[in-house]
């Protein structure tokens, strides 16, 4: 389990079910993570990058929803 903040996580199972485990995909999940430590977002950058996401990383919250409203993300 990833586990970035008292509400947000993302299980093993959807992890599972990253595009990269279904063979060639056209699509790509995009993630945007919002959190003030930059330490944390930024390892969890790496490793989704890692596993096949395209991640957009944003400091707060103001930029985070005008970095979702602009990207619109499938997960925030």
């Amino acid at each position: 389990m990833i586990f970035n903040g008292p509400h947000s996580f993302l299980s093993e199972a959807s992890m599972a079910d990253r595009p990269t485990d279904r063979g060639p995909q056209t699509s790509v999940i995009d993630i945007l993570v919002i959190d003030d430590d930059l330490l944390v977002a930024q390892s969890l950058q790496r490793l989704l990058k890692k596993r096949g996401y395209r991640v957009e990383t944003a400091s707060n919250a103001d930029i985070g929803i005008q970095k979702a409203i602009q990207l619109t993300p499938s997960v925030v």
